[in-house]
């Protein structure tokens, strides 16, 4: 996933505003009180905005710190939800920048990824016991762990032989088409039955992260899935609200998450300006979004708040444009009022959200607030196209990311030595212009020290006309300002 669900922050702290802004998970928010308080940060110019955005996530990374078993894994209403909640909170620290045993959450990564390796099956699935369901949480930890093991370039060899097993698990459950009863090309949860859009969508997720970090994937698995995607799309619609794909193939069930998710697994995966993903696109923009289940109808609600917007977060910032302004937008204006005083985001989804707990709503909305933007205002995911997928494409991508730095260092430096900008080079003309520059402001800073030497000297012989040290003067200065040649 170029997607590089990793998104560096620089973690900023807002005394007082935080708390303005800030609900306690068991107070009920009335409607006039939420939107009263959006207010404060409706304008994306306010200047208390982004920093209210960075001091959520760090009050929010601070709760999650507290919440960590002894054996790694992150508390959950009950023990067979922790693969979830432990997943998400190492999602949502390399989201912001974090990485296992370094900086102040360092010790809080290392234990949950070790808790995550512990669940690894003798066949390679990830799950919290031998006989449970293997979908969503498969997935769900492995691209967790490949999000760990990408953002550290690959040092942390103790994942790669885990990652490898967990590609091939996913191979193994696959319907792959033409292979017998419910082979349309997806994935699913639990016994056999038809593939789904979640479960399809995590397992694309999955596989685009364990590409991009070098790990062989079949082209063919990722064809499969995306023949079981856009099959799943509803051309024809009569009750719009719903969404423009459905949960399975030939399906009337539509759900608002089906859409972003089966959208981002199209623009993970090369196909983002297929028609069916331009519709989704147009959708998702040109609608009110989902907001709290209990202040909206059943046709709008979202069943699964966090979870389910992370999708469209994701999906929207692949997109870019007005959309993304405007569901970034409203995700902040969401979000930032929910948070309670001690950092935590607590359940507005019912039965859903309150089953796992808050670690796992407080880590998806770290994530949605670290997500998708660039200091400069471009979006970080990327599509690709499938000849991309390859275990060449992170060297490929690591080469690209390290001329950009290079471009922009060198940038940086020709400004400083010139007052000039040098925007309009290619890497090549910089390098050599930054050389000259260089060589150039070597000989100015040289002549400037050698005509500073000369007046010390004039100095001394005005001073002491008489003495040796005059003399010895007057030599060097002849020879100092002897032509060359």
């Amino acid at each position: 996933m170029n997607a590089r669900w990793s998104i560096v922050l620089t973690i900023a702290t807002f005394v007082g505003a935080a708390m303005v802004i800030a609900v306690p998970a068991d107070e009920a928010v009335e409607p006039d009180e939420a939107a009263s308080r959006r207010l404060v940060l409706r304008s994306s110019s306010h200047p208390n905005r982004q920093m209210a955005v960075q001091s959520a996530v760090h009050r929010g990374l601070s709760w999650l710190s507290t919440q960590q078993n002894r054996d790694g894994s992150m508390a959950a209403k009950s023990e067979k939800f922790q693969l979830y909640t432990t997943a998400a909170t190492v999602s949502a620290l390399v989201s912001s920048g974090q990485q296992p045993r370094r900086g102040q959450y360092g010790d809080l990564m290392t234990g949950a990824v070790g808790h995550l390796l512990s669940l690894q099956q003798d066949d390679g699935a990830f799950s919290a016991t031998v006989l449970a369901p293997r979908g969503r949480e498969h997935a769900t930890a492995a691209l967790a762990l490949c999000a760990v093991y990408d953002s550290s370039g690959g040092s942390e060899h103790r994942l790669g032989s885990a990652i490898e097993r967990a590609v091939a698990y996913s191979g193994r459950v696959q319907h792959k088409l033409g292979t017998g009863p419910n082979d349309d090309g997806g994935w699913v949860y639990g016994p056999p039955r038809p593939a789904t859009i979640p479960a399809t969508v995590y397992e694309l997720m999955f596989l685009r992260a364990a590409a991009d970090a070098g790990f062989d994937v079949p082209q063919t698995w990722i064809d499969d899935a995306l023949t079981f995607v856009a099959n799943c799309y509803v051309p024809e619609r009569t009750d719009p609200a719903m969404g423009v794909f459905a949960e399975t193939v030939g399906s009337t069930k539509r759900r608002y998450h089906f859409t972003p998710m089966a959208l981002l697994a199209l623009q993970l995966h090369g196909r983002g300006n297929d028609p069916m993903a331009l519709d989704a696109i147009q959708w998702l923009g040109n609608r009110n979004l989902p907001k709290l289940t209990k202040d909206v109808t059943k046709q709008t609600q979202i069943v699964a708040f966090y979870r389910h917007h992370y999708a469209g977060v994701q999906a929207m910032s692949q997109a870019g444009g007005e959309n993304w302004k405007r569901f970034h937008t409203f995700i902040v204006d969401e979000l930032l009022p929910l948070q309670a005083p001690d950092g935590r985001w607590g359940h507005v989804s019912e039965p859903y959200e309150s089953q796992y707990g808050d670690v796992y709503n407080t880590a998806h909305a770290i994530m949605m607030l670290t997500s998708g933007e660039r200091a400069d205002g471009r979006t970080t995911n990327r599509s690709i196209t499938n000849s991309e997928l390859s275990p060449n494409s992170r060297r490929n991508e690591s080469a690209a990311v390290d001329e950009e730095k290079e471009r922009l260092r060198l940038q940086e430096e020709y400004a400083r030595i010139t007052s000039s900008k040098a925007s309009s080079m290619s890497l090549e003309e910089l390098r050599d212009a930054v050389a000259a520059a260089r060589k150039e402001s070597s000989e100015r800073e040289a002549e400037t020290k050698l005509k500073a030497v000369i007046q010390n000297l004039n100095k001394l012989v005005e001073q002491y006309p008489e003495s040796r040290a005059a003399k010895a003067a007057k030599e060097a200065r002849e020879l100092l300002t002897k032509p060359e040649g």
